[in-house]
């Protein structure tokens, strides 16, 4: 009978956890230049637009200072960008390089003019690659951009929008993803609604001449774009019309993030730009200034006069923000009162606290204000002025009055205290001699 051998067996070495490979393109964003964003670059297929989105993701636009030559290699391309399944990729990739190098960009914009002193429109063409090769043996793909897009794609600093890259790659037109990056440059602007021109929207899509009219542009370009948009990128997208004359001539967009937390976070971004346009920068203009300041609503003389010296701070209650006024009193500065501002109504308020704290002071102060009416205080200095050559010419008559023979003894021998030290003691010795010699005759001559 075979032994049994009933003793607990080791456990087995647990196998190495595997951990999903990320794509490098996961990691990659898109940064362009607002203007960029509603540039022309021609009719590109969805194909085109991801590989060069593909290479700008791949440029640092705060540290880079030019563009350099760079090597793509093929598989990289054809596995995570474009996802192209072709035995012949060598003619697939040399087709995408040929239609690449064709490509130029164009933008309309207004400039300033120094000697006009006026803004004038300006119309400029220029390629998008410098340069673009596509290596057989070495199967990678040598590129650099063309220096006339440093401006949108370099130094930015703001008036920017940052794309994730993997929101791109699952968009299958190209009309789509140009739309898609022109609603989300807004979103990330806090507008959930946008209106454009019609004719701006088929211009900057390069749409050919048969889908300008609305029917075509509808079935062909928006329609199915805003379907794709909603289905496999991050935000939901509506859109109505505006007629003029029975003629659509305007889109007005309508979008918001899928995301719920995404959405309280622009809630919030909204509110602070609200708070900052209506509170924060006209208060720039009460800065320094006195409010009369009501304390009893049912009295109009029961006020109190306010400083408000610039000091403020931004609080969150309920869910809306609000800021906090620190106000003086002007009368006793270590005195400080709270004050809640939290629309632009309060602000205009303020406004007409001070103007009612002028009006006041003016009313009392007439006489001054008149004096000085020509506000370099001439009135004033004169009157000093005239004080000081008073006071000066008292001085000079007290001077000059004759003083008594007593007072100007007692000045001398203050002046000189030494002095009546010696004529004591020569009046002890010589007794009086200068008195009798001033009293007395001459004896007669003998």
């Amino acid at each position: 009978m075979p032994k049994v051998n009933n003793e607990p067996k080791p456990n087995k070495r647990p196998k190495k956890f595997k951990r999903p490979t990320v794509k490098k393109s996961q990691k990659y964003l898109v940064t362009q230049d607002n203007r960029f964003i509603y540039a022309k670059y021609g009719d590109t297929t969805a194909n085109e637009l991801k590989f060069f989105y593909y290479i700008i993701s791949k440029l640092n636009s705060i540290s880079d200072k030019a563009f350099e030559a760079c090597e793509i290699p093929i598989n990289e391309i054809l596995g995570e960008t474009l996802s192209h399944e072709s035995e012949d990729n060598y003619t697939y990739i040399k087709n995408l390089c040929r239609s690449l190098s064709k490509r130029i960009l164009e933008d309309e914009t207004l400039v300033f003019d120094p000697l006009t002193n006026k803004k004038e429109e300006m119309f400029e063409v220029m390629a998008i690659f410098k340069r673009i090769q596509y290596l057989k043996r070495k199967a990678v793909i040598c590129y650099q951009l063309n220096d006339c897009l440093k401006p949108y794609l370099l130094g930015l600093r703001k008036n920017f929008t940052q794309i994730p890259l993997q929101h791109i790659l699952p968009i299958n037109s190209g009309y789509a993803i140009r739309i898609y990056q022109i609603l989300l440059s807004e979103l990330k602007q806090n507008r959930n609604e946008v209106t454009m021109p019609l004719i701006q929207l088929q211009d900057v899509l390069c749409v050919p001449k048969s889908f300008y009219k609305w029917d075509n542009f509808k079935r062909n370009v928006l329609e199915p774009s805003i379907k794709e948009i909603n289905a496999t990128t991050d935000i939901v997208a509506s859109y109505r019309t505006k007629k003029e004359r029975q003629k659509i001539t305007q889109i007005v967009f309508e979008i918001c993030y899928k995301d719920l937390q995404k959405r309280k976070d622009q809630a919030k971004d909204k509110e602070q730009q609200r708070i900052q346009i209506e509170v924060i920068k006209p208060l720039t203009e009460l800065k320094d200034k006195t409010l009369a300041y009501p304390t009893d609503p049912l009295d109009e003389n029961a006020i109190i006069a306010l400083v408000y010296r610039g000091m403020h701070e931004i609080k969150e209650v309920k869910g809306k923000l609000q800021v906090v006024l620190t106000l003086e009193e002007a009368n006793n500065p270590r005195k400080k009162q709270p004050l809640i501002i939290s629309n632009a109504h309060q602000i205009e308020k303020l406004k007409a606290m001070h103007e009612n704290y002028k009006k006041k002071f003016f009313t009392q102060n007439a006489s001054k204000i008149l004096k000085n009416k020509d506000g370099k205080g001439t009135a004033y200095i004169q009157q000093i002025q005239e004080n000081l050559k008073k006071r000066k010419e008292e001085e000079k008559a007290i001077e000059n009055k004759p003083k008594p023979l007593k007072e100007i003894q007692t000045q001398t021998l203050e002046a000189n205290p030494n002095q009546e030290a010696i004529v004591k003691p020569m009046t002890k010795e010589l007794g009086n001699l200068f008195q009798q010699h001033l009293t007395k005759k001459d004896p007669p001559n003998q």
